[in-house]
């Protein structure tokens, strides 16, 4: 019943190591490629699976139309079947949606009562990835401590399951809200310095242009208070 096929788990993690490593183009074939061999199988589960890894890619990439797109369908398939795993998941990433066109609170709940689901099932692979949108999302409602608290979880959870993927957006992350709190500005830069020594290390090259993103907004903000005029 929960057993997936191979080679759409394989397609479905393969593309998620392609976006990280920067080869966007071969990241949506293997996800393309995986919601149609799990369609041809005519598996729902697979083909709940390479909806699911589908939406997470486009979330990656920040497409909120086909996150819309790719987690309705995976929630509707997974609500079809009875697949709560899924369930949850997919109600993660539309909450991500539903703070992204214009509710971030809203959004905020949403993610919270999906990860929440998602946990009940026994599942907590992948659960770095899903605080680390939770914490985002407060950058966006100004709820800058709670995000930190969210961070803090989530490097714990690393910590204790060696779950390290995303460890580079949390430090990233983490850096942000500081910004956002005016913390000292040597805290913000380990924060920063901390996610593109993880992010190298790993290979994870769109990572580390998100760091470098990040460090140069900081910095320009940092001009701007000194140099006002």
């Amino acid at each position: 019943y929960d057993v997936v096929d191979a080679w759409v788990t394989s397609l479905g993690y393969r593309g998620w190591i392609s976006w990280l490593q920067g080869d966007t183009p071969a990241a949506l074939r293997d996800s393309d490629e995986a919601i149609e061999t799990a369609q041809r199988l005519k598996h729902a589960f697979s083909h709940a699976l390479a909806l699911s890894f589908s939406g997470w890619q486009h979330q990656f990439r920040g497409d909120v139309a086909l996150v819309r797109e790719r987690a309705a369908t995976a929630s509707a398939v997974s609500h079809e079947h009875g697949f709560e795993f899924w369930i949850g998941w997919n109600a993660v990433l539309l909450g991500w949606v539903t703070s992204e066109t214009g509710d971030s609170r809203a959004g905020a709940r949403q993610m919270r009562d999906g990860i929440k689901q998602w946990g009940a099932t026994g599942s907590e692979l992948g659960k770095t990835y899903f605080l680390g949108l939770l914490a985002e999302c407060h950058l966006k409602t100004g709820d800058y401590d709670e995000g930190l608290a969210v961070v803090e979880e989530a490097f714990q959870f690393a910590a204790t399951s060696g779950e390290g993927f995303w460890n580079a957006e949390l430090h990233r992350i983490k850096g942000e809200l500081l910004v956002r709190l005016q913390r000292d500005g040597a805290e913000v830069a380990v924060c920063f310095e901390r996610a593109l020594e993880v992010a190298t290390k790993q290979g994870a090259v769109t990572l580390q242009a998100r760091v470098a993103a990040s460090q140069a907004r900081h910095l320009k903000i940092s001009a701007t208070a000194r140099d006002p005029a």
